[in-house]
């Protein structure tokens, strides 16, 4: 750490922090999606009041004088609890909570205070923590089927995958749900989403015509967002820590942080800049870095903001990456959408990342893609969404049926040798750039079979 330096605070914090005064207009024009957005300025999520305690996440130095800040396993190192005990006593507010999956320090901190905050020489970072909606990575509905999977495949019994969502429909007739866990802390896992419940389908349903690749997982649902899509930092990263209490082999996030501003927000910073001028992967980076250090297999959605990303730019509006966090985290398989032909979605984010070597790393299916859903939502109990979200849990099934086949007898051995396998044997090349497709797309050809 560097002597007398200030923490590095956030742009939403900054934002929050900002004065408002309702009566003066913003200065200058800001072009957003072709809207010249003039008037007074708006707020992203509600507006904190300034008589209450703002909701923080910290970030500790690492405090072995090296970066060393990506691909880290926080849970193991004693920095964000030794941050924790200096901030519980500095602070009026003694609401400190230790999330070790992200490597980072939550608490509560009156406005006034935040410059105290900066001064504490083990932090390095500080970002504002509200909840508010989070990208699950969906498109509209549509009413065609999704690919079928052959019959033949192996389903992959006994694999332990982690799908961290809105919450799964337990009680669907063709999803097998093992143990729920909810990390959010206003809703529990009697309230399904929809869309979590559809990622679980594509990854694990057993319908004879709707079929999920895996569906012989042990399935493990991890609530990290409410069913109306709401989250925060907090919540996300503990849920990294339920999938590994879970022992889970893969885990699949569905959601992501989008980078891309708005009218009304900025957006997520990544990496995130330390005041020794090094960079280090934001907390929701950290979080699904720590479950790759621990040798789990980690597969992200790429995001859906390529085409939005596209048009600010034609805008003016500089975008550092299309590519959401998680997906910025190292060692994590992120996925683009293709339709049934192989031809990118074109809504399926693309790389670079705004972090070195993050990148889109291959493409599934994600176009009108039929997969459970629950009853309140569709008698049926089937409905079909286009999203990176719909791909990356079918690669994650791929990649659970080459870990089914693995039997070397030590479990993280494993896990690498169906990465392997999984770039080796069961990708084609696809006539998209690489920054969009990535190596190729998932092709289930007869390393996937009986």
């Amino acid at each position: 750490m560097l002597e007398n330096a200030k923490a590095t605070l956030g742009p939403a914090l900054l934002d929050a922090l900002r004065p408002v005064d309702l009566e003066v207009p913003v200065e200058g024009v800001r072009t957003i999606l072709g809207i010249r957005a003039f008037g007074r300025r708006r707020r992203p999520w509600p507006e904190p009041k300034i008589d209450e305690p703002l909701p923080i996440f910290v970030m500790p130095w690492s405090g072995d004088g090296e970066d060393g800040r990506s691909g880290v396993d926080w849970s193991a190192r004693d920095e964000p609890r030794i941050l924790a005990d200096r901030l519980s006593k500095e602070f009026r507010e003694q609401s400190v909570s230790v999330h070790p999956d992200a490597g980072s320090v939550g608490l509560l901190v009156w406005p006034d205070e935040i410059e105290k905050l900066r001064t504490i020489p083990e932090v390095a970072a500080a970002e504002l923590d509200l909840v508010r909606d989070v990208g699950l990575l969906d498109g509209a509905l549509q009413s065609i089927g999704a690919p079928s999977m052959p019959d033949s495949l192996h389903d992959a019994t006994g694999v332990r995958v982690a799908v961290l969502d809105g919450g799964i429909d337990g009680s669907h007739p063709n999803l097998r749900v093992t143990e729920a866990v909810s990390t959010c802390q206003t809703e529990g896992i009697d309230v399904p989403g929809t869309h979590g419940t559809h990622v679980a389908g594509c990854l694990a349903s057993d319908h004879p015509t709707y079929r999920g690749p895996a569906p012989g997982i042990d399935l493990f649902d991890v609530k990290v967002t409410t069913a109306a899509r709401r989250s925060n930092q907090q919540w996300f990263s503990d849920g990294i820590g339920a999938a590994r209490a879970f022992d889970a082999d893969i885990l699949v996030i569905s959601l992501g942080w989008s980078h891309l501003p708005t009218m009304t927000k900025p957006g997520m910073q990544c990496p995130v800049p330390f005041p020794d001028g090094t960079l280090a992967p934001c907390v929701i980076c950290r979080a699904a870095e720590s479950a790759v250090a621990d040798g789990r297999l980690v597969v992200v959605a790429a995001g859906n903001d390529h085409e939005r990303a596209e048009q600010l730019r034609r805008n003016g509006t500089m975008v550092d990456t299309e590519l959401c966090c998680p997906a910025q985290a190292t060692g994590v398989i992120t996925v683009g959408a293709v339709d049934d032909s192989g031809a990118m979605a074109s809504f399926s984010s693309a790389g670079p990342g705004s972090r070195v070597g993050a990148a889109v790393n291959l493409v599934a299916p994600g176009v009108d893609v039929t997969s459970t859903v629950p009853a309140e939502v569709d008698p049926g109990r089937f409905s079909s969404l286009s999203g990176t979200s719909q791909a990356a849990p079918i690669v994650a099934g791929a990649l659970a049926i080459l870990l089914g086949q693995q039997n070397s007898g030590d479990r993280r051995a494993d896990r690498v040798a169906a990465r392997d396998e999984l770039f080796n044997h069961c990708v084609t090349s696809s006539s998209a750039s690489g920054n969009q497709a990535g190596v190729g797309r998932l092709t289930l050809g007869t390393k996937c079979t009986r």
